[in-house]
């Protein structure tokens, strides 16, 4: 019995020797993978600093090209503000549309999402416009309508790369301080940028570059632009996406919601799709079960990765190619347990029917 009660104990101290050190190496892989993760994102934030310099955010001051739409510098290429009024009311029927179609909803966030000529210098009158153009849209938006203007954050961080020089769009580091925006206005504390793993890939020339008046001169061939995202750890990334195949038919298929091996904006979600439902993890038991419903086209889809963060996940609509949306608003609503909805564009395209397929019918004429 005595030898019998010995052996027990020693394996007793056996199996609480392996239980502490299966501890003690979790604690030390954890350290590790910590260790081997701020090392990644060290010399990411290096490589982005690095990009920064090199990319021109010390710009130019040289312009190769001008017109009433575009201004082209050495390093850089951008629009001219321009609006139609009209515009501004179909945004605002567009928006009353949804809220009468769809009553239990409880808010509409409306982001027109800036251009990179507001955060340069000079250029007045394009920036007094716009400031006209949210004034007028904001006294025509229904109630239970919210207008977030993303501009003023945006300054405060004009010395980083926050939007493309070939592409005009912000980058997902300009839709990140876009975030902070509209948090304010869900009432979300925004999660710092920091906490995010920061990955680069693939450079690309944006769609600018393919204006026809950009080609007379070989000075901008080597002009390009780098993709960079930002995922926060430990989150899904997946979506679900519905589009089209090659003959028309309707199909659907789950991919992460960045793709690094493509290039420019169509590394998020997909260059061509209608739908997309993205899984989520809220840490707001106010949020638990709810999907956030964003209407966007390929400017504002880069919000995704960060909205997904404060709901359980993001429905996600390609306002310029779906159609039939106006009659799945209620189904998708209920099933999804919606109480948001984000109505994200390019500020100068928001309104104009030609660029918003899956919103003209709420309009009413």
């Amino acid at each position: 019995m005595e030898r019998k009660g010995i052996r027990n104990l020693l394996l007793i101290v056996i199996c609480l020797g392996l239980v502490i050190g299966c501890v003690l190496l979790e604690a030390f892989v954890k350290k590790e993978s910590q260790k081997k993760t701020l090392e990644q994102n060290t010399l990411l934030e290096n490589s982005y600093h690095e990009e920064e310099v090199e990319t021109g955010q010390e710009s130019s001051g040289q312009i190769l090209y001008e017109d009433e739409e575009l201004i082209c510098y050495e390093d850089r290429v951008f629009c001219r503000f321009l609006y139609h009024e009209e515009d501004i009311g179909r945004t605002a029927a567009i928006v009353e549309g949804i809220l009468e179609n769809c009553p239990v909803l409880e808010h509409v966030y409306v982001v027109p999402i800036p251009h990179r000529i507001l955060l340069e210098a000079g250029y007045t009158e394009d920036k007094e416009s716009y400031l006209k153009y949210m004034k007028q849209l904001s006294d025509q938006l229904p109630q239970k309508s919210v207008l977030v203007n993303t501009l003023s954050v945006l300054q405060e961080h004009s010395d980083e790369y926050i939007f493309f020089r070939t592409e005009d769009a912000w980058t997902t580091r300009g839709a990140y301080y876009g975030t902070e925006a509209l948090c304010n206005e869900l009432g979300f504390e925004s999660i710092p940028l920091e906490q995010y793993y920061e990955y680069m890939y693939a450079s690309f020339r944006g769609g600018l570059m393919l204006n026809e008046n950009l080609s007379f001169t070989e000075d901008l061939e080597e002009l390009r632009d780098q993709n960079y995202y930002y995922l926060l750890p430990d989150t899904p990334n997946m979506a679900e996406v519905m589009g089209e195949d090659s003959f028309g038919k309707k199909i659907s298929y789950k991919k992460p919601i960045v793709t690094s091996s493509s290039r420019n904006l169509g590394a998020f979600i997909d260059s061509t799709y209608f739908r997309a439902i993205v899984e989520g993890k809220t840490k707001d038991t106010k949020k638990e079960g709810q999907y956030l419903l964003l209407l966007c086209d390929s400017v504002g889809r880069l919000l995704v990765p960060y909205l997904k963060d404060y709901y359980e996940g993001v429905y996600v609509v390609n306002i310029n190619v779906d159609d039939e949306f106006y009659y799945d608003l209620n189904e998708i609503v209920e099933e999804y347990q919606i109480s948001d909805v984000v109505f994200a564009q390019n500020a100068m395209e928001m309104g104009d029917s030609g660029y918003s397929k899956a919103l003209n019918d709420f309009c009413k004429e």
